[in-house]
């Protein structure tokens, strides 16, 4: 043969065997076990019916039990949402993955996850996720191709970082993205938010049946939103090739214990959550296994499922052999808070479960016997010193076994931080100015029990509810009982800062401002609106000193720049001063370079620069750059940006595109409404079309 037909003949081998490689493994492929996760945000076990709730409406959990396997006493490791979902898709405990609050840090990317580890093997991998504490700027998105966490459409809520939306919107895109993927295989998350505070009745679903019920109508609801996932599974041939989990996150207080929602304690009431299992024909239909496993269980337990070893070591154990049908021995299961810290400065919490016991470690430690007292309303501390320190020391145990993985700080925006510190989630600069919350717990000096406090957490959250209402003298007299009865709780004066600010009485705002600092607490808030107060009382020097010193610990903050900018220009004589306009126009411009879609920024820095007085201030060429990109980030549809786009030509000389662009300003709906501005603009067009600039009087 000769050596082209011999090279021809080696190619069309080598073609052949790659084809017949590749049609052997695209049935496996094909047919490989696709992952479902139905994660439920703030989900009491004891509210579904296959847990035992006579009152729930949950017939697609229900039917996932009878399907699989319902484990009765999974724990959560903490209780909030991104600890809590960070410990399922990592198999790692929060001191092991880093993330103990909502809010601050951004999983670290050394820590592998679930995603990551099935994208790597092949797997379609999805995730949708119903609220801004899982946005994918903590981390949660690595591994997942799609992460869908796009709040724009979502409705107002209370407080922006309860901003999220509904379970039939995320569901509606995960089954849309189902659908694509559905010929697997396919790793899909979908998280629902509902049952989170504040609760509604959904009565255009259930009508009348769930009245002064909406906490068990949001869980029937998300149920709803449950069977339209498994639905989809079933009419698509899937459910014998998914493994189905649904788990919560974290539970509810639902007033138990005094607790009104979460966060605060360790009870079983915001621990104990839901966890079903179910692979239609392959797991142990209808079983109930009764061992105490853990939600970092999950994790191995997924991948055991697919035949694939975890990436490293963990925490968590697998579940599969209960799965299966076989025995499983209780696992010890770790918890934590640190809320009451960060948010108060009273001690953080620990605990440790057990098959039987329960040990809470706080400045009065707690123990609880599970077996004979599961509601927690017995504490036996007291009576049982030798059990309290067997638990104390197999906790402290159980600790220096855990190997930390620190998460770096989340990038955050100036809305972002408003938005925590609103909620206490993030401590500002006073978390980072005391201690740790584990160097706290081993202070001599004891810090405040929870317990003695949490009644004037509930009237502070009482009173920001009434704040919500905007009847601020009525949330005053809430909140000076509080401050009354526990003079040093920072949130309480800063709450009376914000309610006397909005009152207008400045001076006793900046009285309680002041107290939140010398608190040492919530730092970058309090300095913030500290430096309003003052500046709401003519004090600009202070307000000036308090935005800078924000500056100093915090670069990178927006709103600090945009109130030393405006500051400065506040008053009369100090547009004069050169000094401190140029100083304004530096603050403006990193306002313009750190949040470049901020339009009210682009156009202040525009209208500064094409109409002040002083040539040396002036740069049209760079103001017409600014103000074009306000018209064009708004469409040329906002007054304010075309009128600066207008000063800016006239600026630069082009009198005739200054015109066009006022003209353009008068002809939109409402401007010719406004008796002052149409008088404004109709004074400027006429210098325009005269060739004379505007500069702006002092």
């Amino acid at each position: 043969m000769t050596r082209n037909r011999l090279l021809w003949l080696a190619f069309a081998v080598v073609g052949a065997a790659a084809l017949w490689i590749g049609l052997r493994s695209w049935p496996a492929r094909s047919k490989a076990v696709n992952v479902l996760l139905v994660t439920l945000d703030t989900t009491r076990a004891d509210r579904i019916g296959c847990y035992g709730h006579q009152g729930a409406l949950t017939p697609a959990i229900d039917e996932l039990a009878r399907q699989g396997v319902l484990f009765e006493r999974t724990y959560a490791p903490a209780p909030m949402t991104l600890p809590a979902h960070a410990t399922i898709l990592t198999g790692l405990l929060p001191p092991e993955h880093g993330l103990r609050t909502n809010g601050l840090n951004r999983l670290a990317d050394q820590v592998p996850t679930l995603a990551e580890a099935l994208s790597q093997r092949g797997y379609s991998t999805a995730a949708f996720v119903a609220a801004f504490v899982l946005d994918s700027k903590f981390g949660l998105d690595r591994g997942f191709q799609t992460y869908d966490d796009d709040l724009s459409d979502a409705p107002e809520a209370d407080h922006p970082l309860h901003r999220s939306r509904g379970g039939d919107r995320v569901v509606d895109q995960a089954l849309a993205w189902l659908d694509r993927n559905r010929r697997g295989p396919f790793f899909c998350w979908v998280h629902l938010y509902e049952p989170h505070y504040p609760y509604l009745g959904h009565e255009d679903h259930f009508g009348t049946k769930f009245a002064g019920r909406p906490y068990d109508a949001e869980i029937a609801f998300v149920d709803l939103q449950v069977g339209r996932l498994t639905k989809f599974l079933s009419d698509h041939g899937l459910d014998t090739r998914t493994v189905v989990v649904v788990a919560g996150d974290h539970g509810e207080g639902l007033n138990d214990h005094q607790e009104r929602t979460h966060a605060y304690l360790l009870y079983n009431t915001t621990m104990q959550v839901p966890l079903v299992v179910s692979h239609r024909g392959r797991f142990a239909a209808g079983r109930r296994e009764r061992a105490v496993v853990s939600l970092a269980d999950l994790f191995p337990t997924l991948l055991d499922c697919l035949g694939l070893a975890p990436p490293r070591a963990g925490t968590g154990r697998s579940l599969l052999p209960a799965l299966l049908g076989g025995s499983l021995p209780s696992s010890v299961c770790y918890g934590e808070t640190d809320e009451p810290y960060l948010d108060s400065g009273w001690a953080p919490l620990r605990s440790l479960t057990t098959e039987q016991w329960k040990y809470i470690r706080t400045t009065r430690p707690e123990l609880y016997d599970l077996q004979q007292d599961p509601a927690e309303t017995r504490d036996l501390a007291s009576a049982h010193p030798p059990r309290v320190g067997e638990m104390e020391s197999q906790l402290r145990g159980y600790e220096s076994r855990l190997t930390a993985h620190p998460a770096p700080a989340a990038q955050l925006s100036d809305q972002d931080r408003r938005t925590l510190a609103s909620l206490g989630y993030a401590a500002g600069g006073g978390a980072a100015a005391k201690p740790s919350p584990s160097a706290a717990l081993a202070s001599p000096e004891p810090l405040p029990d929870v317990k003695d406090r949490i009644v004037y957490y509930n009237k502070l959250e009482e009173a920001r509810e009434i704040m919500g209402r905007r009847d601020y003298r009525q949330a005053v007299e809430v909140l000076l009982e509080i401050v009354e009865a526990v003079p040093d709780y920072a949130r309480a004066h800063g709450h009376l800062g914000v309610c006397f600010a909005e009152m207008g009485r400045f001076p006793e705002a900046e009285r309680h401002y002041r107290r939140v600092l010398e608190l040492g607490r919530d730092l970058e808030s309090a300095q913030m609106n500290l430096g309003l107060a003052c500046r709401a009382q003519g004090k600009i020097d202070d307000a000036l000193a308090q935005f800078e010193t924000v500056l100093k610990t915090n670069p990178q903050s927006t709103d600090a720049h945009w109130y030393l900018a405006t500051t400065l220009l506040e008053r009369e004589q100090d547009q004069a001063d050169l000094e401190k306009v140029k100083k304004a126009i530096v603050h403006y411009s990193a306002v313009v370079r750190l949040r470049p879609d901020d339009v009210q920024a682009l156009v202040n820095l525009s209208w500064l620069l094409a109409t002040h007085e002083k040539a040396e201030i002036r740069d049209g060429s760079r103001a017409v750059r600014l103000a074009e990109q306000a018209c064009k980030r708004t469409d040329y549809q906002a007054p304010p940006a075309l009128d600066a786009l207008a000063a800016a030509y006239a600026a630069t000389g082009k009198f005739d595109d200054a015109a066009r662009s006022l003209e353009q300003c008068l002809a939109l709906p409402g401007v010719g409404q406004d008796p002052q501005m149409a008088g404004a603009l109709r004074y400027r067009l006429r210098l325009y079309r005269s060739g004379s600039p505007y500069r702006e009087p002092r």
